[in-house]
């Protein structure tokens, strides 16, 4: 006799309720006492009735065994822990254009049988996110990151906020420079932090008659200026 559960001898159950049914194959099949009866080596994780019915209880594993006419055969369920929240690490996050920043999903309970999650974001345009989690600022805005469980649909949040981060400090690179009339020479102006959003910079000249500046940072020296003027002019970034 070989009881077989759809098939199989072993089967996994994925949710706490499952209901398949066992069949045992009694041999030869006009066997004198055919009737079969079914016993769970323990009911509190699943039950089975006189028909072979098992129904999953609690996660764990048992053995599920028909007997008849002495003789028995097993078949071994296990009752698989079901996913029964998600959330996400954090839950908020404030980054800004282009940065990129590692997101986590945590699966409750820990050891749930399907630890797959879908990512998606609430406004693409603002933040994106792939597969594993990484969002990266698109745009000053604020996004919903939403991390969906495979295994019933659970949802973790997160709030991505894509923010502008100012300027603390420009430097101008040479800080002191002397000319000729006609020569030309050209200004680099440094921005702290790195990361600042907005990086573009004007320029210029408290005497634009004596010494110009162009917009790429390019100067240069037109004349000494008048007698009573002081022959130091100041660039401004």
């Amino acid at each position: 006799m070989e009881p077989v559960l759809n098939g199989e001898t072993e089967k996994r159950l994925h949710n706490i309720g499952t209901r398949p049914l066992l069949i045992a194959t009694v041999t030869p099949s006009n066997a004198t006492n055919g009737a079969v009866t079914w016993k769970s080596g323990d009911p509190t994780i699943a039950t089975v009735s006189a028909t072979g019915l098992v129904t999953a209880r609690t996660p764990g594993t048992v053995t599920i065994t028909a007997t008849a006419d002495g003789k028995s055969a097993a078949c071994t369920v296990t009752v698989l822990k079901p996913v029964s929240a998600v959330t996400i690490n954090p839950n908020r996050k404030t980054i800004s254009i282009g940065d990129t920043f590692a997101l986590q999903a945590v699966i409750t309970p820990s050891d749930a049988w399907n630890q797959a999650v879908v990512w998606t974001s609430g406004d693409p345009s603002i933040a994106t996110v792939d597969a594993n989690g990484m969002v990266k600022g698109v745009r000053i805005g604020t996004a919903t990151i939403t991390a969906t469980s495979v295994d019933g649909n659970h949802v973790g949040t997160c709030v991505i906020t894509v923010a502008k981060i100012p300027v603390s400090s420009i430097t101008v690179t040479p800080a002191t420079l002397s000319m000729i009339i006609g020569g030309q020479s050209k200004l680099i102006a440094t921005l702290l932090p790195a990361t600042a959003t907005i990086r573009t910079v004007t320029w210029s000249s408290d005497k634009p008659g004596v010494v110009s500046v162009a917009q790429d940072g390019t100067i240069r020296a037109l004349s000494i200026g008048t007698a009573s003027s002081r022959r130091r002019r100041t660039i401004t970034a």
